[in-house]
């Protein structure tokens, strides 16, 4: 569900929404750092819904894409080359 649907087309405050959402991000990270890097793409997907069309924008979604993409990848990276994930399977 986009951002735009969750707050209706303009956010009242957006300033203080992201700071608000950037706190929450920071948090998870200093709790869990796993958790904190994937709300932190979260938050980031979520400005750059509301952000304008120009050319900055499109190349930080291209980044932020190969990001999300990669990280899941990287944070396995240890568990994937012992032949199963077993014993971290909840």
């Amino acid at each position: 569900m986009p951002l735009t649907a969750l707050l209706g087309p303009r956010l009242a405050r957006p300033a203080l929404f992201f700071t608000l959402a950037g706190a929450s991000a920071a948090g998870l990270a200093l709790v869990k750092l796993n958790v904190g890097a994937f709300a932190l793409i979260a938050l980031l997907w979520s400005m750059l819904a509301v952000s304008g069309n120009n050319r900055s924008a499109a190349a930080a979604r291209r980044v932020l894409a190969l990001a999300s993409l990669c990280l899941p990848a990287a944070l396995m990276r240890e568990r994937l080359g012992n032949g199963g994930l077993s014993s971290t399977a909840c």
